[in-house]
């Protein structure tokens, strides 16, 4: 069967498809299929002898290149399961207490920096002091800000 090599991509394809199987281009019309390089130098021609009857050379057989894998193979990853992986009641349990003001502080504080504590855990207790620290300094910029005004505002109230 013939093949044929896709001008977009350089894929080898059956000359009977009208697209290229690798990207999709169109096929060139089957008038004037592109022979497959082999990758095999080119035969020698035979010695032309005086007197001897003349012969057309044997084209070489086409044969396909060997696949060229799209990517790498991936290496072999172990993936450990976290032992002490956070549920939905987890999750749950851990923002109500969070809610509470002294003690979600101190919880926030033992659960981020405990050695002890699960990777889920021990991120979310993260992500809540990261949060909690962000609004406190916006809260700081906002007081410096207004200061005059709040002292002002105080005593209006006052008088």
């Amino acid at each position: 069967m013939a093949e044929m090599i896709c001008a977009s991509c350089g894929a080898v394809f059956p000359a009977n498809k009208k697209f290229c199987v690798n990207c999709g281009a169109k096929a060139p019309e089957p008038s004037a299929p592109k022979p497959v390089d082999s990758g095999l130098p080119p035969r020698p021609a035979a010695p032309h002898t005086e007197g001897a009857a003349h012969t057309a050379p044997v084209p070489a057989p086409v044969s396909a290149p060997p696949p060229v894998p799209a990517t790498a193979p991936m290496p072999a990853v172990s993936i450990v399961p976290d032992a002490k992986a956070m549920n939905a009641f987890d999750y749950t349990l851990a923002l109500i207490l969070f809610s509470i003001p002294l003690v979600g502080i101190a919880l926030a504080f033992v659960w981020a920096l405990g050695k002890k504590t699960s990777k889920a855990r021990r991120d979310l207790s993260l992500a809540r002091l990261i949060v909690w620290g962000i609004v406190l300094i916006i809260a700081l910029v906002f007081y410096i800000m207004n200061f005059n005004a709040v002292n002002e505002l105080v005593k209006v109230i006052i008088s």
